[in-house]
This record gives structure tokens, C-alpha cells and sequence, in this order.
């Protein structure tokens, strides 16, 4: 009777088993947990947004900016493609300002009767925080974004035969504008910057990121303008 006793009941163990019902269960538990988790990162175009917004500047959050990394822009300049440039940094004032320029005449702004703007899809952001952080002692850095100069200044358009004459760059002057095209600089808001000269510096810019947002439809490329 003993042994009786201390002998496992195994046949009133109730095993477990895969239902199609609790399959279901975990797997929308899974989607909604994934999708609260989706929800809850910023978008490239928020992040974008947050870095940039200010007072001063009114910038969009539905707008055409999107940053790219040194080595992201001088491929797609290699490859030959058509590429919008802003070069500044969030750090800069200036920079933060005129941004907001930009923005406000390009296609995405909420239009009045009384500005113009531009069709341009996308203007990338190229961060001037390398050079604006530079510390002068350290050689390593110095070489790093004078290797950086120098590659752009090997794209800069040149025709005697024309006015496109592109002067060189230099990646320490901030809230900069440039064109690439067929692999070379065909805009640079400094080479226009340096032949026509506004009453003031925002009006200096205005003038450039006219010039700058009507190329495409200047060489017959935009679809309309307002």
C-alpha cells in the first residue's frame, strides 16, 4: 500500500496542445506589441524636424529636407544624378534661418497668391557639424575635411565659353547652396553670392535660393512653378 502511495499519478496530467485559437492570440499580441513599438520611433522626417525647428524659422514638418552623410552624396554626385544641396548645421544660426527660407518656397509649403515656390522634391541636408566642431590642433581631423574640400572642388564646373564658372568652395563658410549635375558643381550659392550683393544677408540668400530652387526650370526640367 506504501509503495501504491508514493507512485506518480501520470494519467491525470493534463497536456499541453497547440490550438489554432491560442496561435491566433499570441500572434496579434505580437502585432500590436510590434506595432506600438513601430509607432513609437521618429521617423526620418521627425527626427529631420525636431533637429531643425525654430522660431526663426517656421520649418515644416512635412517638408523636402532629408540629410545625407558625406560618403551617401559623393556617390550619388559619381553616379551623375541630379542632387539639391543645403550645407549647414543646426548649430549655426544662420544656417537654422535660412532653412527656413528654403522651405517656405519650395513645393511643399502651403501656398499664397502672393509668393513664389518652386517644385523641387527634395533638398538634401549635407551637415556642416565636421566643420563646425573643428578643433585647429587636431591634424587628423584638419586633413580629414581638407580631403572632403578638396574632392568637391574637383566637381566644380568650369566653361570659358559660358558664364558656369563655379569659384571654389570652402566647407568652413556655412548655409551654403549647391547643384550637381552630370558630376560636376553647376551651382554654388557663393559664386552668385560673390557677383551680386544684396542690401542685407537674409535678402543675400533669398536672392541665391531663387536662383538656386529655379534651376531645374531654368534648363526647362520643372514640372511648374507658382
Amino acid at each position: 500500500m506504501a509503495r501504491a502511495k508514493g507512485k506518480k499519478n501520470y494519467r491525470n496530467r493534463v497536456q499541453f496542445k497547440w490550438t489554432k485559437e491560442l496561435i491566433f492570440l499570441l500572434v496579434g499580441l505580437a502585432v500590436c506589441i510590434g506595432l506600438v513599438i513601430f509607432c513609437l520611433i521618429p521617423t526620418r522626417a521627425t527626427t529631420f524636424y525636431n533637429t531643425w525647428y525654430s522660431s526663426d524659422n517656421s520649418l515644416q514638418k512635412d517638408n523636402v529636407f532629408e540629410e545625407i552623410s558625406y560618403d551617401s552624396l559623393k556617390n550619388k554626385v559619381e553616379k551623375g544624378e541630379l542632387v539639391y544641396v543645403f550645407y549647414g548645421t543646426e548649430k549655426d544660426s544662420t544656417s537654422v534661418t535660412n532653412i527656413g527660407i528654403l522651405d517656405h518656397y519650395t513645393n511643399k509649403f502651403k501656398k499664397s497668391n502672393d509668393d513664389k515656390h518652386y517644385d523641387v522634391d527634395k533638398i538634401y541636408v549635407y551637415n556642416a557639424k565636421e566643420a563646425y566642431n573643428l578643433n585647429s590642433e587636431d591634424e587628423n581631423a584638419v586633413e580629414a575635411l581638407n580631403k572632403k574640400k578638396d574632392w568637391f572642388n574637383t566637381k566644380l564646373a568650369k566653361d570659358e565659353s559660358t558664364d558656369l564658372n563655379i569659384d571654389e568652395i570652402s566647407l568652413q563658410t556655412y548655409s551654403q547652396l549647391w547643384i550637381f549635375k552630370d558630376g560636376k558643381m553647376v551651382y554654388s550659392s557663393q559664386t552668385i553670392l560673390n557677383n551680386e550683393q544684396a542690401s542685407d544677408q537674409s535678402a543675400n540668400f533669398t536672392l541665391a535660393a531663387f536662383r538656386f530652387l529655379s534651376y531645374g526650370l531654368e534648363k526647362g526640367n520643372a514640372k511648374y512653378s507658382y
